[in-house]
């Protein structure tokens, strides 16, 4: 029986070639984890976000002007929102950088679980829409996920969080709220016929500027002394993560989404955090202890219910750009 429907879902007739798209970008992007853990050897993370961000500029910016042209008076409206928020969650991937520099690619992927979940507390908060039983019963489950990885060390007296540091959970809980609001505020903005393009293409620009007036305040003139005796593969990681993540792969990412469905894309996101998780195990070798692979397992199981609330048609949380 598994077999035949095996054969059905993948006959060459029915294969949505988004599909294959989907999963070919999910595969490429899981590993940014390890690759932003290699990179944070050779420069500061205010430094990586900065150049990421400038690159994603550059290839954004030729490609947006026209936009500019056509919606000038609809970007005007809304040029204070855009700006303001674009400002504001600009701080989202320092956030993460910064978590990450100081702690295990594998716990931070297990807090990033919890994004879809506070993407449907946000989404709902924001549209008024009612929570169905399946998001109420999700969110607990991550709620109790949550709750395992904070209670089972006090219990039996683990280092717990406090094992990978206190700091850089701090830092993931901007970074994810920031991250699972991103999307409803996307959408709130990208209203009255107004592109997504030129709006990200603003976040963008927000960001590069923010990203290195951080890097300046922290390190001072000298903190993108590194990149003059950068490494290549350091500058292939950069140029690849800019160009394929944060522009190619994130508007594959959205046709394929609305050629899909969200039942499609949500189950192709399943194996982008098993990646996540997993990747960071195999390849560098860490650990993780009993409590965070519980509750882990629970926000897992928290997430199923949670992608089968009916909510609005919209933009879906972004992954780790």
């Amino acid at each position: 029986m598994f077999k035949s429907r095996a054969r059905k879902i993948f006959a060459h007739d029915d294969v949505n070639p988004w599909l294959l798209v989907l999963i070919f970008t999910t595969v490429l992007s899981s590993p940014v984890g390890v690759l932003n853990k290699l990179l944070l050897t050779a420069l500061d993370p205010f430094v990586i976000t900065t150049v990421r961000y400038f690159i994603v500029v550059l290839v954004l910016l030729p490609i947006s002007i026209r936009y500019f042209r056509r919606y000038k008076e609809a970007l005007k409206k809304k040029l204070k929102w855009i700006l303001f928020f674009g400002a504001i969650a600009s701080l989202g991937v320092p956030a993460h950088m910064v978590a990450l520099s100081m702690t295990s690619v594998s716990f931070i992927a297990i807090l990033d679980l919890l994004v879809p979940i506070l993407f449907v507390i946000i989404s709902t908060l924001a549209t008024k829409d009612k929570l169905s039983r399946n998001a109420f019963v999700g969110i607990s489950f991550a709620l109790l996920g949550g709750s395992v990885m904070l209670l089972l060390p006090a219990i039996f007296n683990w280092p717990g969080v406090n094992g990978f540091g206190l700091l850089p959970v701090l830092l993931m809980a901007i970074s994810m709220i920031i991250a699972a609001s991103s999307p409803v505020v996307l959408r709130k903005l990208n209203t009255n016929d107004l592109p997504l393009v030129p709006i990200l293409t603003i976040f963008y620009m927000v960001a590069f500027v923010i990203s290195g007036i951080l890097s300046l305040t922290v390190h001072g003139p000298g903190s993108f002394e590194s990149l003059i005796t950068l490494p290549s593969w350091a500058w292939i990681i950069v140029f690849s993560q800019a160009v394929l993540l944060s522009a190619i792969f994130r508007w594959l990412n959205i046709k394929a989404y609305e050629n899909l469905g969200t039942a499609t894309t949500a189950s192709v996101d399943y194996l982008y955090y098993a990646l996540a998780v997993c990747l960071p195990l195999l390849l560098l070798g860490e650990r993780l202890p009993p409590e965070v692979i519980i509750g882990g397992l629970l926000i897992v199981v928290g997430i199923v219910f949670v992608r089968r609330h009916p909510h609005k048609r919209m933009h879906r949380p972004h992954r780790r750009v």
